[in-house]
């Protein structure tokens, strides 16, 4: 039987963008392809959607370049990188911020944008106040076995366990029964979010991935999660729509080894934005698999909020 699980709290990870001091540091920015320009271009677009680079003394900004060996090619290989040097980059990046920002937690533009960053992740209706990405924040720092991999990845065998305990921690009761999907709250019926009317209509028409996703992002016993858990009628609502999801013994993780996880990388290296968002629930941490969806199939180096689909529609 079908049960919300830990999948759906992945997306509320925080994947913070960073400054990207080298717009403004007169260099001329060479890019390698079209595809690297046009994956830097979108880290920039979700940092100002998202609330804008956080600000850095001149000192801090001298810490962080030396502590990370930081020139501008690595910054803009830390936007538009997508392989696994990409990745390291951002957790040295995150982990050159812990060293060099005298407290964390302290930094206004760093918390605020975590804020963000939170609320993006949770869903639509979500709320977080600062006091709460202020503990969140002071969480991972003394919890996380590495900072910079939590804050920017977020693929350590143990992140998304880190980040419920600091949900359960720091955030007030209503907005931890947002996020666990409880019956009741946020958008209940079709025509309460555009977002989720556009699974909808993409799952009553046959797109069995619009149906597990909404099934995923939507709370318990809501007009959404019932449309979606039958596939719009399709079904009896004890499977996944997508055909060949397995599960582990525990009933609630994704067999990395389940046939029908290839054809969904495939649809989402195609450009289906949808299946990206669906295998980012179903893949394991440090997969291949979230590999491929946390870059909506290459169009991306950070992980996109608040999902592909919005981002790249």
């Amino acid at each position: 039987m079908r049960v919300h699980d830990a999948r759906r709290f992945s997306l509320a990870l925080f994947f913070l963008v960073a400054a990207v001091w080298v717009v403004g540091c007169g260099s001329r920015i060479e890019f390698e392809s079209e595809e690297e320009r046009e994956r830097f271009e979108a880290a920039l677009d979700q940092s100002q959607d998202l609330g804008g680079p956080f600000e850095l003394t001149s000192d801090e900004e001298d810490c962080v370049a030396e502590e990370g060996n930081f020139d501008a090619d690595a910054m803009v290989a830390m936007l538009a990188d997508t392989s696994p040097e990409g990745e390291l980059l951002r957790v040295a990046f995150g982990n050159a911020i812990f060293v060099c920002v005298d407290d964390v937690t302290e930094n206004e533009g760093l918390v605020e944008q975590l804020r963000t960053n939170l609320i993006s992740g949770i869903g639509p209706g979500s709320d977080v106040d600062t006091i709460e990405a202020k503990c969140t924040l002071k969480f991972i720092a003394e919890n996380s076995d590495d900072f910079g991999r939590t804050l920017m990845i977020g693929n350590g065998p143990n992140d998304v366990t880190l980040m419920l305990n600091a949900a359960e921690e720091c955030f007030d009761a209503e907005t931890f029964a947002f996020l666990q999907g409880d019956a009741g709250t946020g958008p209940q019926n079709y025509g309460d979010d555009a977002g989720f009317d556009l699974l909808y209509d993409a799952c009553g028409e046959g797109d069995e991935a619009a149906c597990d996703l909404l099934y995923w992002r939507t709370s318990i016993n809501s007009e959404y999660s019932n449309f979606a858990a039958g596939c719009a009628g399709r079904s009896d609502g004890l499977t996944d729509c997508w055909e060949g999801i397995d599960y582990l013994a525990d009933g609630t993780q994704v067999d990395p080894a389940s046939p029908g996880l290839p054809p969904l990388m495939a649809a989402c290296e195609e450009g289906d934005m949808i299946a990206c968002d669906l295998l980012f629930l179903n893949s394991s941490p440090g997969s291949a698999a979230q590999a491929v969806a946390n870059s909506c199939g290459g169009k991306t180096a950070v992980p996109a909020l608040p999902d592909c689909r919005t981002r790249f529609p």
